[in-house]
């Protein structure tokens, strides 16, 4: 099944189009109080094939990306600067929480991006990606995909969980750590997964994952 990005967006080097998951009306503001905009998965760990795809789909009809910033982890190049259309200048930020890519258009609107890891299970990727364009979405871009695996156990095998185990999250019950160690204020700090997974549908959260771009 293919997104309605993947059908629109016209790739000029023969390429597949980016696998891009966007809000239905994605017309981004600073002031937009929603956590994420869409999710991407890339087919390959290689920043210069994979970066201008994206750029390509996300410039189509409205201004044009200048800005990206991304993690380092799991690409296998960190290029500052990449052959796309227009000037795009790529930050590598060792403190970006994974998953997470923020792109930055020229007229000072914000896209934030859930990014899939590319070897990622094609049905636990959809849903990824489904669930980060969601407006109501109220779970940061670390905790996406263990969410979307933990329902799928729930309602595959059943998951149980006793109350405690709730609060403190599921990976600090079943291994004894956080899977994610990130700055204070940056991705829920020790809230729940599965909390925040089954938030209210009404509730929006301001953008404050990772670094300010």
């Amino acid at each position: 099944m293919t997104t309605a990005a993947e059908r629109t967006t016209a790739i000029s080097n023969g390429r597949p189009p980016p696998r891009l998951d966007l809000q239905p009306n994605l017309q981004s503001t600073p002031s937009r109080g929603t956590l994420l905009d869409g999710g991407w998965w890339p087919r390959s760990t290689d920043p210069t094939i994979e970066l201008p795809q994206l750029m390509r789909a996300l410039n189509q009809d409205r201004s044009p990306v200048r800005r990206v910033l991304l993690g380092p982890a799991g690409w296998d190049s960190h290029p500052l600067r990449i052959p796309v259309a227009g000037p795009v200048r790529f930050v590598w930020y060792a403190a970006q929480p994974a998953g997470l890519l923020f792109a930055l258009r020229s007229n000072g609107d914000r896209v934030d991006l859930l990014v899939v890891p590319p070897d990622t299970d094609p049905a636990t990727a959809r849903a990824a990606m489904a669930l980060a364009a969601q407006p109501a979405n109220t779970i940061h871009a670390p905790d996406i995909l263990t969410t979307v695996i933990a329902l799928a156990i729930k309602y595959t095998m059943g998951l149980r969980l006793d109350e405690e185990d709730e609060v403190n999250g599921i990976d600090l019950a079943a291994h004894g750590e956080s899977a994610y160690d990130l700055h204070s204020g940056t991705s829920g700090g020790s809230s729940s997964v599965l909390a925040a997974a089954t938030a209210p549908t009404g509730t929006t959260t301001t953008k404050t994952e990772g670094a300010s771009a």
